[in-house]
């Protein structure tokens, strides 16, 4: 019962300090005024001293009471205001500790009424502010500090303006109360022209579809008063819907009830313009057809049909979308008056039907199974182009790992140690058999396959001597001749060394 009524003192306590700080101020507000008014009637004497002297006092006057305001009511020794500054942050930050919700509710509201008083107040308690609106539950507490900033936008705009993104969220917010006092407070600030609009109007928009249409309505009836207010706008607005989660129902009502506000010829042209680009690069389906839809909207005469025609070139790879397709054909049909129309109709459907065929064509390669052509590792029964590694049973153009088993094109220069360790045995086998090469002459043709096999820095291709091309012809000459024993190690041999001078002929020769 003693905690309860400690709470409730405080809770009294507060809401005092906070009514007597928002009282201050008006009274301030209210002296500066009546100085103003009177120097105004004083103003109307001839004497240019007496105006001189007259505005000086003004001036000193109004620096006073900004002095009093910024630094004396919450910030000086004399001031009653000032102990208790502290202690309202205090209570606001520690609503776990604080926990009674009543408390709560008369805090903050007594925090806003002192950021109300002084820039340098607000500025050093706007973030816990923020904090408290961003993850505060209570529609209370919420709709109380909304609608003090929009009281601080008033008198602090360069401090709220900076972060009016947290007053746009609350519109989505799941309480109606919320929702509907944030839009009746930014309502107020842009029509006065308090606060600028920078691409958050798609926010505003998004209420046309909401249980609070009616507001939202009536806003964009006062926006198109403005000066091009919406037409300046619209581009942000289609684009930030379309990236959004909005429904493709909801996208198409909001649009046609804003566009209803376009009505110049001269912004049919530009908007055209915008809305074409937004084909360039751009791959999600869902904005093709809400920029589709958005084209149908406008009233086509024979110059702003002419941009569309010209701008083919940025959709015409998207005409395969039957949606898209509808729209552009519609804009076409409600156009028929103008000459080029049936001209610009049939270049359509001649590029739709190619678009389609061109998707269907796409559609069977992906189903496809290319299991043919490419890198890859093992052995291939039949012929194919490609690399592969391992030994190929028929003959397969390209380069190849290892020896070809029959009839190949490859590159045989390139195996492992266990290559040269078959040449050997096949060398040992030959010898046995009285092959017409010594053990010598065999050790001397693997040194040179060990220096082929080894890479220049210089080339890729070794470049023999006049002696060794010499010996090399011989050789060929004495197997060639020889038709009854073939050593493996000198057919192996003839190959690299076709391969060499294949090369060569190519190439020029360079000195060892």
């Amino acid at each position: 019962m003693i905690e309860n009524r400690k709470v409730f003192n405080l809770t009294r306590l507060l809401f005092v300090v906070g009514h007597v700080a928002i009282k201050q101020l008006v009274h301030l507000e209210l002296l500066e005024h009546h100085c103003k008014s009177k120097s105004s009637k004083n103003a109307n004497k001839s004497l240019d001293d007496i105006e001189n002297v007259t505005g000086n006092v003004d001036d000193d006057l109004n620096d006073l009471i900004s002095l009093v305001k910024e630094k004396e009511l919450l910030f000086g020794k004399n001031s009653l205001l000032s102990i208790y500054g502290p202690l309202v942050a205090q209570v606001c930050a520690n609503n776990k500790v604080y926990n009674d919700l009543t408390l709560q509710i008369v805090a903050n509201v007594t925090l806003c009424k002192f950021m109300c008083v002084s820039s340098e107040y607000c500025q050093s308690h706007l973030q816990l502010l923020l904090t408290i609106l961003s993850k505060s539950n209570n529609s209370i507490i919420k709709s109380n500090i909304v609608i003090a900033i929009g009281d601080m936008a008033i008198c602090f705009n360069h401090l709220i303006d900076q972060n009016i993104h947290f007053l746009y969220n609350k519109l989505s917010d799941n309480h109606l109360s919320v929702k509907k006092n944030t839009f009746m407070v930014l309502t107020h600030l842009i029509l006065n022209g308090m606060i600028k609009v920078k691409g958050q109007l798609a926010e505003m928009a998004k209420c046309l579809s909401s249980n609070i249409s009616d507001l939202a309505k009536l806003f964009f009836t006062e926006l198109s008063s403005k000066d091009n207010a919406i037409y300046n706008n619209l581009p942000d607005i289609i684009s930030n819907l379309s990236s959004s989660n909005t429904s493709d129902p909801d996208f198409f009502y909001i649009m046609k009830f804003i566009f209803s506000f376009i009505k110049k010829e001269k912004q049919y042209d530009s908007i055209i313009d915008k809305l074409c680009l937004r084909f360039k690069n751009n791959s999600n389906q869902s904005n093709w057809r809400h920029i589709g839809f958005c084209l149908s909207l406008l009233s086509f005469n024979e110059k702003s049909l002419k941009k569309l025609f010209n701008h083919l070139p940025l959709y015409q790879d998207k005409l395969h979308d039957e949606k898209l397709f509808k729209y552009l054909i519609d804009i076409v049909a409600k156009s028929k008056k103008i000459s080029f129309a049936d001209e610009f109709e049939k270049k359509l459907i001649l590029l739709h039907s190619d678009a389609i065929q061109k998707m269907q064509i796409v559609d069977k390669l992906d189903s496809m199974d290319l299991g043919s052509g490419g890198d890859g590792s093992g052995s291939d029964e039949r012929g194919c182009s490609g690399n592969r590694r391992g030994g190929d049973e028929r003959g397969c153009s390209g380069n190849t790992r290892g020896g070809d088993s029959s009839g190949g094109d490859g590159i045989v220069g390139s195996g492992s140690a266990s290559d040269k360790n078959a040449y050997v045995n096949d060398d040992k086998n030959a010898n046995d058999d009285g092959n017409i090469l010594s053990e010598n002459e065999n050790n001397d043709i693997l040194m040179e396959i060990d220096n082929c096999n080894q890479p220049s820095s210089q080339s890729n291709v070794p470049v023999l001597t006049k002696e060794q091309e010499m010996e090399i012809d011989k050789l060929l000459v004495d197997s060639e001749d020889d038709n009854e024993n073939h050593n493996p190690v000198i057919q192996s041999k003839h190959t690299i060394i076709l391969t060499q001078k294949k090369q060569q002929n190519l190439e020029p020769k360079r000195k060892l």
